[in-house]
């Protein structure tokens, strides 16, 4: 599987942990990433639903950059897609690309919940 591919890259968590000298500090930051992401996906679909196209590249590319650095690697594919659409102007095609979005977000909701719930039973890594 490619790093695109990925629904949630676990290595690339742990990568931060260790960069942060902090587990804690990783795992909170991707706790506060899923708290935003219903959100964060709203605000995508809101933008392109009002056609405001300046709107809807920010939220795209809010998403695009805190989902990779989250280790959310095809969430994070999927937005750069769609701001592709977005900054070519193509808004009707970015609406269509964006209608996965839920499902995207429901897949990484579930990863995410799975790393924590594993996360809170193991042994303190790095």
């Amino acid at each position: 599987m490619t790093r695109a591919e990925t629904v949630l890259d676990t290595a690339w968590i742990w990568a931060l942990a260790q960069e942060l000298d902090s587990r804690a500090t990783a795992l909170q930051f991707i706790t506060q990433f899923l708290q935003m992401l219903p959100a964060r996906v709203a605000r995508i679909n809101h933008a392109l639903g009002k056609n405001d196209q300046n709107y809807a590249m920010d939220a795209v590319l809010s998403l695009a950059s805190s989902a990779s650095m989250a280790g959310a690697h095809q969430l994070a594919q999927h937005c750069r897609t769609i701001g592709h659409e977005v900054k070519a102007g193509n808004l009707g095609t970015a609406r269509h690309a964006s209608l996965t979005l839920d499902s995207h977000a429901l897949n990484l909701t579930g990863e995410i919940t799975e790393l924590l719930d594993r996360a809170g039973t193991e042994q303190p890594g790095p």
